[in-house]
């Protein structure tokens, strides 16, 4: 069976870190766009930005998953070298 790297660099404390830190930055990115909404009811600015702030958060997530597996890839290629 051929072993999956995602699972073996990336365990659960740091999945659970990038979950938490992926919120913060969405929390960040969806309190910084409510300025830049164009009405004037505070629910639906907060609404618009959210829906904005989600894909912003999305590719915060996935390069912090890239950044990490490439982090591990080079210690293991230089443990192995």
């Amino acid at each position: 069976m051929e072993s999956d790297k995602f699972n073996d660099y990336i365990g659960k404390p740091f999945i659970a870190f990038s979950i938490l830190s992926t919120l913060l930055v969405w929390c960040f990115f969806t309190y910084f766009l409510t300025a830049f909404v164009p009405t004037e009811s505070m629910p639906w600015m907060y609404v618009l930005s959210g829906f904005t702030a989600t894909p912003l958060a999305g590719v915060y997530c996935i390069a912090s998953f890239m950044f990490w597996l490439v982090v591990k890839e080079q210690r293991e290629a230089k443990l192995n070298a």
